[in-house]
């Protein structure tokens, strides 16, 4: 369990840092110097950081690759640390394989939405959005679900969906 929290806080930690421009300055001149000093140099504007648009299909496609690739990761890893204590049961891994797949869909999911689309504005925002739609979508369904229906599923369903939707929202919109 130690090795997964650690993972998932670096993994977070460097999601989460975002992009920064490099602060232009100006050189200072001074009288002693090389350069003629009647004859400044001119200003240059600073170069703008230019980010690449998200491609829509590939960040869908991404998104869907990215979560299942994560669902199962994560469940074979959680799967494999829960039993890791001597547990013979047969359902030893089966807590573990299901925590460990929610964090791997949230994490995978917008992970492949800014890969398969090619842009990585906004991505830690994107990764702290998937991981609250995961909660809500998991309290929501098991709220729905307490009166036998199977609303639940249609709720769990309904979370990589609105996870891709809110990571393409993010991907595309610029700092501002």
């Amino acid at each position: 369990m130690k090795v997964l929290t650690l993972c998932l806080t670096t993994l977070l930690t460097l999601g989460a840092a975002s992009t920064a421009a490099a602060q232009r300055l100006e050189p200072v001149w001074s009288e002693g110097s090389r350069a003629n000093p009647v004859q400044r140099p001119t200003r240059t504007p600073a170069p703008s950081v230019e980010l690449r648009q998200l491609n829509p299909a590939g960040a869908v496609i991404g998104g869907i690759l990215g979560g299942g690739v994560g669902l199962l990761g994560g469940a074979y890893l959680g799967a494999a640390l829960n039993s890791a204590g001597g547990c013979r049961g047969e359902d030893c891994g089966l807590y573990g394989a299901i925590v460990g797949g929610l964090i791997g869909e949230s994490l995978g999911v917008p992970f492949g939405v800014h890969l398969g689309g090619g842009s990585w504005h906004n991505f830690g925002l994107s990764l702290l959005a998937s991981a609250g739609l995961t909660l809500a979508g998991t309290l929501l369904a098991q709220s729905v679900d307490r009166g036998g229906s199977n609303a639940g599923t249609a709720v769990l369903v309904m979370v990589p969906v609105a996870q891709i939707s809110t990571a393409l929202v993010l991907g595309r919109a610029r700092g501002r």
